[in-house]
C-alpha cells in the first residue's frame, strides 16, 4: 500500500460505500455484475477506497468506481470497472457533493438502509440534498519516502 486510504460515508445516515460482493475478491466481475451498495464499516477490502486522478478506485481491487454512460435523468447504479474511462473522474466539492465530470451527475444512494444501492442522478451540485453528501475520512496512510538523488528508500534502523 502506498497513499491514503478513505472510507466513504453518506452523511445522510452514516453508511459507507461498499462493493456488493461477497467471496474471494479474485472471483469478482468487473462492470454491472458488481455493483455498489452502503453498508455500516465494518473495514472489510470493498469498503476502503483510494483516490488517483480523481478516479475512486478501491483500494483492494484496483476497480475504479463507474458510472453507466446514460442520458435519462433517473437514477443509475454504480459499479466497479478495471478501466480508465472518462466517466470514471470524479470532483469533489467541499459541501461534500461527488460529481463525475463526464456529465455532471452526483453520488446518491437509494434510499437510506444498510444494502441500498449506491447510484448517480442528477442534482444542484451547490445545493446538495444529504443524501447526496459524502465525507472522505482517512483509515490508513503509507507513503515511500525515496532520496531524488540516489535512489535509496528511508528506512527505520531498528533490530528486534
Amino acid at each position: 500500500m502506498q497513499g491514503i486510504h478513505f472510507r466513504i460515508e453518506n452523511r445522510a445516515n452514516g453508511l459507507v460505500l461498499d462493493v456488493n460482493h461477497s467471496g474471494d475478491i479474485g472471483n469478482m466481475k468487473e462492470g454491472s455484475d458488481t455493483p455498489l451498495f452502503i453498508q455500516p464499516f465494518t473495514g472489510n477490502w470493498g469498503q476502503v477506497w483510494e483516490i488517483h486522478n480523481g478516479q475512486i478506485r478501491n483500494a483492494a481491487s484496483g476497480f475504479n468506481l463507474h458510472h453507466g454512460n446514460q442520458s435519462s435523468d433517473e437514477p443509475f447504479a454504480c459499479m466497479v470497472r478495471p478501466t480508465n474511462e472518462q466517466h470514471q473522474v470524479w470532483q469533489f466539492h467541499s459541501n461534500g457533493a461527488i460529481v463525475s465530470a463526464l456529465d455532471g451527475k452526483g453520488l446518491t444512494v437509494s434510499g437510506n438502509d444498510k444494502g441500498s444501492r449506491v447510484d448517480v442522478r442528477p442534482f444542484n451540485v451547490d445545493s446538495p440534498p444529504s443524501d447526496c453528501q459524502w465525507a472522505l475520512t482517512p483509515i490508513s496512510a503509507q507513503y515511500r519516502i525515496e532520496n531524488n538523488a540516489n535512489g535509496l528508500a528511508l528506512d527505520v534502523n531498528h533490530s528486534g
